[in-house]
């Protein structure tokens, strides 16, 4: 919308004058009092939601654009190479949680695609209830433990817990981590003691 259009609708012509003619009401967000002097009149125009909201979505803007441009000179170009990038922490947030989101809706509709595609294949050997179990198991749905464990909690909790250690493993890996570490609590609560003890008797 034209600045003087926008003054004659919502301020009726007040502040119109001849060389704003082709000046958009964007080109007031960057330097309002080179186009408007009244200061009386400026307030409430800055004061408007319209205003703000453009104001708000322009800096939105130049920091994407900066993040942008500061991936396109990593070589971040694809939502893949995004995923393998490990220094996502150096992007802004709000660029992050952007890309994060259109990973994470990606992820998802490969996912459906893939259900959709093994539930095809299903119909198509004939799986239905009589069928074995672990023929069911490991020949007829989709393997999520083949996935990556940033990938699953990218489409699952939007990215929450993902960390750049963590970009090669597998969750297949993950489910077994937990049994593993139960097993080294059990073996330092039995073996602790008796080297606390040993240390004590050595002094």
């Amino acid at each position: 919308m034209g600045l003087n259009d926008f003054l004659r609708n919502y301020f009726g012509g007040r502040g119109v004058e001849e060389f704003s003619e082709n000046v958009y009401l964007k080109d007031l967000l960057s330097s309002p009092n080179d186009f408007i002097q009244d200061e009386v009149l400026l307030s409430p125009i800055k004061a408007l939601p319209s205003y703000q909201e453009l104001k708000k979505e322009r800096e939105e803007f130049y920091v994407l654009s900066e993040s942008s441009h500061k991936l396109n000179r990593e070589y971040i170009v694809t939502l893949r190479q995004w995923r393998e990038f490990k220094r996502k922490d150096t992007v802004t947030p709000l660029a992050r949680a952007q890309i994060s989101t259109a990973c994470s809706y990606v992820l998802r509709v490969e996912r459906r695609r893939a259900e959709e595609g093994e539930r095809r294949e299903r119909q198509g050997l004939g799986i239905d209830v009589s069928t074995g179990i672990k023929y069911a198991v490991f020949k007829g749905r989709v393997r999520v433990d083949k996935m990556r464990l940033n990938d699953f909690l990218a489409m699952e909790l939007d990215g929450r817990g993902a960390v750049d250690a963590n970009w090669d493993v597998l969750l297949r890996s993950f489910l077994r981590i937990p049994r593993s570490i139960f097993a080294v609590r059990e073996y330092w609560a039995e073996c602790r003691r008796p080297i606390i003890t040993i240390r004590w008797r050595g002094l």
